[in-house]
């Protein structure tokens, strides 16, 4: 089962961010009905990493609801995982990587490690 927008914005506020615009995360979780789980993971991550909707804390935001989705999906996350995880995150924010399909490759990659 996937996140809902307002548990994404709970994830947020509980680590000290707050909202700016909701609308990347209505899209993004919107456009991801029907899809992979790749697909999804990876529409959530442009939509956060990419049009910052909250104040801060938008790639801790980004790495708690992957986890949640992850394990709400039946993924066991192991910590070898949530490392490519959070390396794939860094390296989406500081490029700026908008292509929503290379963003899924990266988010396969941190899952399956290959």
């Amino acid at each position: 089962m996937d996140l809902s927008k307002e548990e994404i914005i709970a994830i947020n506020k509980t680590l000290g961010g707050n909202l700016v615009a909701n609308g990347s995360i209505e899209f993004a979780l919107h456009a991801g009905k029907g899809r992979s789980l790749y697909w999804r993971i990876a529409l959530l991550w442009r939509a956060i990493l990419v049009d910052h909707p909250f104040t801060d804390i938008n790639k801790r935001t980004t790495f708690n609801a992957t986890i949640l989705t992850l394990n709400r999906s039946g993924i066991k996350t192991t910590d070898e995982m949530k490392e490519r995880i959070v390396k794939e995150i860094l390296k989406i924010s500081k490029e700026g990587t908008i292509s929503v399909k290379n963003i899924e490759r990266r988010v396969r990659y941190a899952v399956e490690g290959n």
